[in-house]
């Protein structure tokens, strides 16, 4: 295995960002969008389903506004997806989570000079998705199952 690889594995692996700080960003959004508490655990396996297989940061935040766009104009009722701002608000804090740095990251930093340009963009595209990724999962858990003493909205 080459050192790229090695690196791109690691990546992957997930040590490179901090979770907890996912995980809090992802119950705050919940916080501040009660409503998506009506999407019920198939949508948002759905949801996971859609951006699974996708090769860049990119391409998936392409693949999640397409699915939440569809799911949008399908919900005359206006019940799921289609509740008034809220597949946009979900994509924009997608994008904010592949986004977003912590310390940890910096780390990753110090093996840029290892790697040629597009192998580094590869690195930074593969963290951003799996970043992204773990927000959506956590915005998936602490939306469906209640927390502990309360009961779903």
């Amino acid at each position: 295995m080459t050192e790229p690889e090695r690196i791109l594995g690691a990546v992957e692996g997930g040590v490179w960002w901090d979770r907890g700080s996912v995980a809090t960003g992802a119950r705050k959004w919940v916080e501040e969008h009660p409503e998506c508490r009506r999407i019920g655990m198939s949508q948002w396996h759905l949801l996971l389903t859609v951006i699974r297989g996708s090769g860049t940061f990119s391409e998936m935040g392409e693949k999640l506004a397409e699915h939440l766009g569809h799911q949008a104009e399908k919900d005359s009722y206006q019940q799921q997806w289609g509740q008034p701002g809220l597949a946009k608000a979900l994509g924009e804090a997608f994008v904010k989570a592949g986004e977003q740095r912590d310390n940890r990251e910096t780390l990753l930093k110090g093996f840029a000079d290892r790697l040629s340009k597009e192998e580094w963009a590869a690195v930074e595209s593969r963290r951003r998705m799996g970043r992204a990724r773990q927000f959506l999962e956590f915005v998936m858990k602490a939306a469906v199952v209640p927390q502990k003493g309360k009961e779903a909205q």
